[in-house]
């Protein structure tokens, strides 16, 4: 696997730089809409994806678009990338076990 792409059962998790932890883009299975160029280096996944991530008493959204190893966040994103492309990032190596990715 690539340095930005790490397996999971249902496809594949990558580091968000925004929200600095994993998220997986689930490209396998039951009820899965989303679907793979199968770049690993510069990967292109659709439709978009959005994450929901509870902060306490409010609830912080992640919702983007990777395209050609670049990932777009959408304006709806309450993160402060909303708007920005960057580059898809490489997976830390010192990752700590809590940000490990797990099925």
């Amino acid at each position: 696997m690539s340095a930005k792409l790490r397996p999971a059962r249902v496809g594949f998790w990558h580091w968000c730089p925004a929200c600095l932890t994993v998220h997986i883009i689930k490209v396998r299975g039951d009820g899965v809409c989303w679907e793979w160029d199968g770049d690993e280096e510069a990967p292109t996944f659709t439709p978009s994806f959005k994450v929901s991530l509870p902060q306490g008493d409010i609830v912080e959204i992640c919702h983007y678009v990777i395209t050609r190893g670049e990932i777009y966040f959408c304006s709806d994103s309450t993160h402060g990338f909303e708007g920005q492309t960057v580059p898809l990032a490489d997976f830390p190596l010192d990752l700590p076990p809590a940000y490990t990715p797990q099925d």
